[in-house]
């Protein structure tokens, strides 16, 4: 299921998946913690990601511009968690969905990536 970021102004200006539910009754996942998914990002460090990147699209382009974009923000690891990298501040940036799969595509190759998009 893919989710994606976006600030929720009556909850502190928290960031929140936008496909994502809560339910207050139920526990959370296992999966969910630092010590079972190392792809868990804490809330305070999205929340710092968020207001570096200015809750815009990070992208920088090969000629110096930058996207910028506001729309599907996802939040990236500039050194994918598969080659060594981990989910800190330094090693993360928010990304529009594009430019996240481009990313990938950059990192894994075309090909590889397909198999997610299901094309």
């Amino acid at each position: 299921k893919k989710t994606g970021l976006k600030r929720d102004p009556g909850n502190g200006g928290r960031i929140e998946n936008v496909t994502g539910t809560c339910n207050k009754n139920q526990p959370r996942s296992k999966a969910a913690s630092p010590q079972r998914d190392p792809r868990y990002i804490p809330q305070s460090v999205r929340d710092e990601v968020w207001a570096r990147d200015g809750g815009r699209c990070a992208f920088v382009s090969p000629g110096g511009r930058r996207c910028g974009s506001r729309w599907d923000l996802e939040i990236d690891h500039i050194v994918p968690l598969a080659r060594g990298g981990e989910s800190s501040p330094s090693n993360l940036r928010l990304l529009c969905s594009r430019h996240n799969l481009l990313e990938a595509e950059r990192a894994y190759g075309e090909e590889h990536m397909a198999r997610f998009r299901g094309t």
